[in-house]
């Protein structure tokens, strides 16, 4: 049974010359983007045919490690974009495959920030072939980037950015001033009050902010 092509169990019988034959030609391909343990199995059944005494039959298996290929490429999995505020983290991912899309694990990923630190200067992918790091902005508001680099694997190296919005007003960085800063008390003087917000690293919050 079966056509002998991508099927999952194939029944054929003959002479053990055509047996062989058989055997000598099979292979095994896994299920595309599967890595990990499989199996082969080869039951046999003579049907009576090689002696008396009834049906003699085996059955065999053969474990079969599934590995990916070699490194290929590299993307983004998540973590770019968007915005926080500064000095707060989050976790960036890439994702490194072969050349079927195939996860592959056991990849060192090299990392650098431009503002801001990272939880390690490299990370390895896992099973899933995913690669983290966690990175703590810097205190600048403004666009703020990392990179992932993988040396000679398409894609690399990736950008990640994120807008870092300034924190919460603080007391001991704002100031509120007075022009002039004492009037006669005839009331008609008159003096312009300024209020400036900054959060504590000394960023400006907009109208709307803070």
């Amino acid at each position: 049974d079966g056509d002998g092509t991508a099927d999952p169990t194939i029944v054929f019988s003959g002479d053990l010359a055509a047996f062989n034959a058989a055997l000598d030609r099979l292979g095994f391909a896994p299920t595309g983007g599967y890595t990990g343990p499989a199996t082969l199995e080869i039951a046999t059944d003579d049907r009576g045919n090689t002696g008396a005494g009834g049906p003699l039959g085996d059955r065999a298996s053969v474990a079969i490690g599934v590995l990916a290929g070699a490194a290929r490429a590299i993307a983004k999995e998540s973590g770019d974009g968007g915005s926080a505020t500064v000095g707060s983290a989050r976790t960036l991912r890439v994702k490194v495959t072969d050349g079927t899309g195939v996860p592959v694990p056991g990849y060192t990923v090299t990392w650098a920030a431009a503002s801001g630190s990272l939880s390690a200067p490299t990370s390895v992918t896992d099973a899933s072939g995913i690669a983290a790091i966690d990175w703590t902005l810097g205190t600048a508001a403004g666009m703020q980037t990392a990179t992932a680099t993988a040396t000679g694997l398409t894609g690399s190296p990736l950008t990640f950015g994120v807008a870092a919005t300034p924190a919460a007003a603080a007391t001991a960085t704002s100031t509120i001033v007075a022009d002039p800063a004492s009037l006669v008390a005839d009331g008609a003087a008159t003096a312009t009050i300024t209020v400036r917000l900054r959060d504590q690293y000394g960023n400006a919050l907009s109208a709307s902010g803070g």
